[in-house]
């Protein structure tokens, strides 16, 4: 565990979403979220090096994937529509 002044140290100088490079408002807190890096459900732990910054977009549809799973996923949805538009342009 890691108390409010470790994270608020780790975040202040760097406010930007780990997983997107979004630049993160502090003072909106709904807008963004601390991640855990490795999920829980995956073996991860709490600690303030498991946590990353993020906005709440990235967050939630990252979920319980580890970072390698996310990405391929992310790169699965980007080829997808890549090709559905290339269809259409065809068309």
């Amino acid at each position: 565990m890691f108390l409010l002044d470790d994270l608020e140290n780790k975040v202040r100088n760097n406010p930007y979403c780990y997983l997107t490079g979004r630049k993160i408002d502090l003072s909106k807190s709904l807008s963004y979220h601390l991640d855990h890096i490795v999920p829980v459900s995956k073996g991860g732990d709490n600690s303030l090096e498991n946590c990353g910054l993020s906005c709440r977009e990235a967050n939630q549809a990252k979920s319980d994937l580890l970072l390698d799973e996310f990405v391929k996923l992310c790169q699965e949805i980007v080829d997808r529509h890549e090709k559905v538009n290339l269809e259409n342009e065809i068309k």
